[in-house]
């Protein structure tokens, strides 16, 4: 599936004991025509990619590199750490900060990327 101008899309996981990660994970070996830029935990990612068996390469985010189509098997991920270790399924208050980081994320990588292009 080729676009001849691929967009960036952000996409953060949410609650990070929640199922959130696991459909991110989904998408990691999907056709997509545009680059998928992962606002999240890339440990979080990592260690649930390896809990479900799932088979991905994580690369991080560069956002002076025009977007290019993304690539199955592939996360590009805009790293955002955790307060403290995740256990799917229970909620960890201390947490609660890194869902709020990771949303601020993706407007700002977008818009510094759209405005070095003007």
């Amino acid at each position: 599936m080729k676009t001849a101008n691929p967009k960036r899309i952000a996409v953060t996981p949410g609650e990070p004991a929640g199922v959130g990660p696991d459909l991110v994970l989904a998408l990691a070996h999907e056709q997509w025509p545009h680059e998928l830029v992962i606002c999240g935990s890339k440990t979080l990612l990592a260690e649930r990619a390896k809990q479900l068996g799932i088979d991905v390469r994580f690369e991080d985010y560069n956002p002076d590199e025009a977007p290019k189509a993304h690539q199955p098997g592939v996360l590009i991920v805009c790293d955002e750490p955790l307060a403290a270790p995740v256990v799917a399924g229970q909620l960890n208050e201390a947490n609660g900060h890194y869902v709020l980081n990771t949303l601020p994320v993706p407007r700002k990588a977008i818009c510094r990327v759209n405005s070095l292009r003007w």
